[in-house]
């Protein structure tokens, strides 16, 4: 395909595989005067799913050392059951604001801290006569996250014939079983900024996984100021 007029400013080239051509790897070569540039796109045959996968933990969070079972149920979509059929699920973790309601403007997040998981396989085998399996979740963490996370699981289900039909869905993950945050006081109306030689509120609350109180610990709620800004 050559292009010699733009518009805007931008040269437009539509172009598609053969129907028939086999999915992988491709790449798409462009050449503009004497310099060549080439990058490597994905085609693959996009397939729909012909079994209908539920499953869920009925739950509004997941959290660290409590237990996690869920039962998945499979069938065609024609409603007869899937029985005997391999199953995968895989979950990966990702960072996720932690907030809660009642305390929208406190900060629980620690900044300083990166988190970064690998995927982890949470089951594997297959599902019984009746198209059903418990699905543990034994989910890991080796890293220090800086607050909550998100647990997205994605599944497969697997075909006689090799073909899989997959769903996802994510749900939050609790880590830690409560949270310290702070809430910075505001700056001058002006610039936002917090002025010099001036006291400033600072308030520091800790609450469980559900943003309520830790019970049997140390609620802080400081009202009086203790943070003052100097000229540096």
């Amino acid at each position: 395909i050559v292009r010699t007029e733009a518009m805007g400013g931008f040269y437009s080239f539509l172009t598609a595989t053969e129907e028939e051509a086999p999915t992988g790897n491709w790449e798409a070569k462009v050449k503009v005067g004497g310099a060549t540039f080439s990058k490597t796109i994905r085609i693959e045959t996009i397939m729909p799913n012909r079994l209908k996968i539920k499953f869920d933990f009925a739950k509004k969070y997941l959290a660290k050392d409590e237990e996690q079972s869920a039962k998945m149920e499979v069938t065609w979509l024609h409603g007869a059951i899937a029985k005997n059929l391999k199953a995968e699920v895989q979950v990966n973790l990702s960072s996720s604001k932690t907030t809660f309601p009642k305390y929208s403007e406190f900060t629980f997040d620690d900044p300083t801290r990166r988190f970064n998981a690998e995927k982890q396989v949470i089951f594997e085998g297959e599902v019984d006569e009746t198209g059903k399996a418990t699905v543990e979740a034994d989910i890991k963490v080796e890293d220090a996250a800086p607050g909550m996370l998100m647990a997205n699981f994605n599944t497969k289900v697997f075909e006689p014939g090799g073909n899989f039909s997959t769903d996802r869905f994510s749900v939050p993950y609790h880590p830690y079983e409560d949270y310290t945050g702070i809430r910075l006081p505001k700056g001058d109306k002006a610039r936002g900024m917090l002025l010099t030689d001036t006291n400033h509120i600072v308030q520091v609350v800790n609450v469980d996984k559900n943003g309520s109180p830790a019970v049997g610990k140390k609620n802080i709620l400081i009202p009086k100021c203790f943070l003052k800004t100097q000229d540096s």
